[in-house]
């Protein structure tokens, strides 16, 4: 790196420089802040309008040893983890909420990925999405990096994302991605690979998009992670996960649920296009100042 060259501004343009560049910074974290807490008063929104309370969690050691009924755990699963007291909270308090609830299987059909190997891989072809181009945060899909495989491969169009499926990470290296979800809003000519799924919805009584949001909830995955239990499970099948159950409210209140979470995300990504676009125009202010500056040592 030694041949580089780099202007050097006299000290009071490099301190402006360094000004505008925090001055950047400094707002583009605040909008930033806002976003994420946005997205976080998602999940209370949801507990309040379906009338669920969640239990607060207790790791302290009298609470880490509890007894249960063989009764509720007889050809079922005997782990401590999936029997904790907690996860038993969380479902007595689901079915006592203001709507009824009815199992997964009932509402959607689950259908796997492309299998594909290395050698299918090409530079162009069909394109494939994976685990990455869900983003854990948002629930947005990431296009950034995207794999591909021959196009002499024939798949079929079961396989590809359709408008209202929810796309679901089924297998990933971390525990806390497997079961991430994103919405499809559109019909694309994107397919989906092997350690991940679709959800369609069958059923006339839910909305997809109020599905979706479901189970990008706290509720969801805290059945979820009772379902994969421990800390060694990263992975996800229809079979774990069928028979969660998920509250049903009216389609009326649905779509207004749906509705107002849609406007909570539309915000806190405006927000965060905001600070991207502080950031930017910081950037471009700081490239000008370097460069417009007559006096620069080579």
């Amino acid at each position: 790196l030694q041949s580089l060259k780099i202007p050097v501004p006299p000290l009071h343009i490099q301190q402006q420089i360094v000004d505008v560049y925090n001055a950047a910074l400094y707002l583009r974290k605040k909008k930033l802040s806002v976003s994420k807490a946005k997205l976080a008063s998602i999940d209370q929104y949801f507990l309040d309008e379906l009338g669920i309370t969640l239990p607060q969690k207790d790791n302290s050691l009298e609470k880490r040893i509890f007894t249960v009924n063989f009764s509720k755990v007889g050809g079922r699963r005997l782990d401590p983890f999936y029997n904790n007291l907690i996860y038993s909270q969380i479902e007595d308090n689901t079915n006592k909420g203001k709507f009824k609830c009815v199992k997964l299987k009932k509402l959607c059909t689950y259908t796997s990925g492309v299998v594909y190997s290395s050698k299918d891989v090409a530079n162009e072809g069909h394109a494939i999405l994976r685990a990455n181009n869900i983003n854990l945060d948002t629930n947005d899909l990431n296009l950034s990096d995207i794999r591909y495989i021959d196009s002499n491969i024939v798949l079929p169009d079961s396989l590809r994302l359709k408008k209202d499926d929810i796309f679901i990470c089924a297998a990933s290296g971390s525990k806390e991605h497997a079961g991430k979800v994103a919405f499809i809003d559109t019909d694309t000519s994107f397919y989906f690979g092997g350690f991940m799924g679709v959800l369609r919805i069958n059923n006339e009584e839910i909305m997809s998009y109020y599905l979706f949001e479901y189970l990008a909830s706290i509720m969801f995955k805290e059945n979820l992670y009772r379902n994969l239990g421990g800390t060694n499970i990263n992975n996800i099948n229809f079979e774990m996960i069928k028979n969660i159950k998920i509250p049903l409210p009216p389609l009326e209140k649905q779509r207004e649920i749906a509705n107002n979470i849609s406007a909570i995300r539309a915000e806190a990504k405006r927000l965060e296009q905001e600070g991207e676009e502080i950031l930017q125009s910081a950037r471009l202010q700081v490239e000008q100042m370097i460069l417009g500056e007559k006096d620069i040592e080579g």
